[in-house]
Parts: C-alpha cells; structure tokens; sequence
C-alpha cells in the first residue's frame, strides 16, 4: 500500500512538473512572440517590447550573483539613460532606422517604465519625483529627476535629459562630421566678438579662450572682469604661446 501511495505522489509530482515546463515554455513562446524582431532576414535578434519583455529582462539581470552582492554591500542611486528603453532613444522615440521611420513607440516606454519601477531600488517619495502612475500619460506617468545633497561640498543632481530631450540635432544617419549649424549661421545666432575683423582679414585658424568670469555681462550695460580672472588669464594665455 505504501508503495503504492509513493508511485502515485511521483506520478502526480512528474505530471505536475511536465505542466509547469509546458506552462512555461507556453510563455516563453507568447513573449517571444511579443518581442520586436530587429535586424535582417540572415541576422535578425529580438529587442524587448511588452511589460513582459522588460520584466524578464529585469528578472535575469537580478539573479546575477555579482550584482546581488554589489546590492548588498554598496548603496545605489539609480537614474534611467536610454538602454532601460531603447538604445539611443529620446523620450518614447526608437533609433533603430536612423530616423528613416517613425519610431514612435509610447506604449513600449510606458512597459519599460513600469519595469524599471518595479525592479529599480528607487525611493521616488520625495519632490520632484513621483511614483510611477498608470494614469497619467508619457511622460509625466513617473519622475525620477533628483538631487541629493552631501554636507556642504558636493549636491549630485541627476537629470533625465533622454526622457525630456527631442532627437538629436545632427541627424543619426548624418555623414561622419556633419554639423547642425554653418558658420554663418552660428554667427547668426551667437553673434561675434571684436576678433572678428581680424579673423575675416587674415583668413587663418583662430581659437577663442575665455578668460572672463561666466557673470561679467560682456558687451552689455556694467561690464565687468574679475581680477582673480584677469591674473589667471595672464597666466593661461602665457602658457599658450611658449608651447
């Protein structure tokens, strides 16, 4: 009879267990489904795209020893940069055609958003920041820009210039130096200053060295020079020309 009962248990165990792999490649098979297929017909790869995808990435990057124990021994101030999404994203933008699409893609910020809430150890309870909010819309569904101040020398800010950015100037698929704005046009904008005339006569390569204190009000009403600046300027532009 016990015999019995014991081949009966390893039979319902055995069962059980081919259920849950059976269950478990099921879900494997519907989040791959899920993933984004990237790449060409002979060399295509997979990116995360659901709440899923970003969760199982989450799950693998959290089981791997070496990061526990930094977790363990070192406290993290954690802060998104564009590979939580997509790399070289700006807000819910993907790059992966160098703007030869649209790649607008809120639904797959927002899944990699949430992700990051979940699993990221953030204390979010502070102002700005908020916790994250499936009511809201992107961006605005969570905040994560913040300060911390260490005693009286060192206040960390940490931005989220990739959340709030626009694409970049020079576009991704733009020839190797290209420049967003023409001499001219830089010109234009920033105005010149009095080496201009002298650059425009001689027609030569010329760098411009600051020496001015960043609040002087150059070329406008109470213009003013630091001495500390005018000494150090002394010093800097010396060095420039016995090198």
């Amino acid at each position: 009879m016990e015999q019995t009962n014991n081949v009966k248990a390893r039979t319902e165990f055995e069962t059980a267990k081919r259920l849950a792999h059976e269950l478990q490649d099921a879900s494997k098979e519907k989040e791959a489904d899920e993933a984004l297929t990237l790449g060409s017909a002979s060399a295509p790869y997979q990116a995360a795209q659901s709440l899923s995808n970003y969760r199982d990435l989450y799950r693998l990057y959290r089981s791997d020893a070496d990061l526990q124990a930094v977790h363990e021994l070192f406290p993290i101030i954690a802060i998104q940069d564009d590979h939580e999404f997509s790399d070289d994203c700006h807000a819910d933008v993907a790059t992966y055609t160098d703007g030869r699409m649209d790649e607008t893609e809120t639904p797959r910020r927002l899944a990699a958003d949430q992700a990051w809430f979940e699993y990221m150890p953030v204390d979010l309870s502070q102002a700005p920041t908020s916790d994250w909010d499936a009511t809201q819309q992107f961006p605005d569904e969570l905040r994560y820009y913040r300060n911390f101040e260490f005693g009286r020398h060192l206040d960390l800010v940490l931005t989220d210039l990739r959340r709030y950015r626009p694409d970049h100037l020079v576009p991704e698929d733009a020839f190797p130096g290209s420049v967003f704005l023409t001499q001219t046009e830089l010109t234009k904008v920033l105005g010149s200053v009095p080496a201009n005339a002298f650059i425009d006569a001689y027609h030569v390569p010329t760098v411009g060295v600051s020496l001015a204190n960043y609040d002087d009000n150059q070329h406008t009403d109470n213009e003013n020079l630091r001495l500390g600046n005018l000494w150090h300027g002394i010093l800097t532009l010396a060095a420039i020309m016995t090198k």
